[in-house]
């Protein structure tokens, strides 16, 4: 998406690494992900097709919202950052152990055991509103 909000908002106008082209691609990011955190997820539940997404037409209307000489605003968006940490060791007669820690942003939920295992918070892009194309259901991804 954010490809074509650029080719559409012709990015090539500007040089590369100058501070205007530069402001073009953190602007049509910051607009691919307020449409990705509201329509995409699990493909057998998305309301809205990939190809509404990715229409010409589309992208062409969405690169018009970008000002070229400031920072808009464009609805929702939570770019996030994240990290899984998987350990596990095996002893010489096959006893084995698994760890794995998955925490989809900051330090997880909060939630730490008294034992000191931070827990986790993957669930976190799932919504709890009816109808919403990531509302919690069984066998989401």
């Amino acid at each position: 998406m954010a490809l074509g909000i650029l080719q559409a908002a012709n990015v090539k106008q500007y040089p590369a690494n100058s501070a205007q082209r530069i402001h073009l691609q953190i602007e049509a990011m910051r607009i691919a992900f307020a449409d990705a955190y509201a329509y995409v997820s699990d493909a057998r539940s998305m309301a809205v097709p990939v190809s509404s997404l990715l229409n010409r037409d589309y992208l062409v209307s969405r690169a018009a919202l970008i000002d070229h000489h400031q920072a808009g605003s464009y609805g929702a968006g939570d770019p996030h950052s994240g990290g899984t940490v998987y350990l596990c060791a095996a002893d010489e007669s096959g006893m084995m152990i698994s760890y794995i820690q998955s925490n989809f942003k900051g330090f997880g939920s909060g939630v730490v055991s008294p034992g000191g295992i931070a827990f986790h918070n993957r669930g976190m892009s799932f919504s709890l509103q009816d109808g919403h194309p990531n509302q919690v259901n069984p066998g989401k991804r």
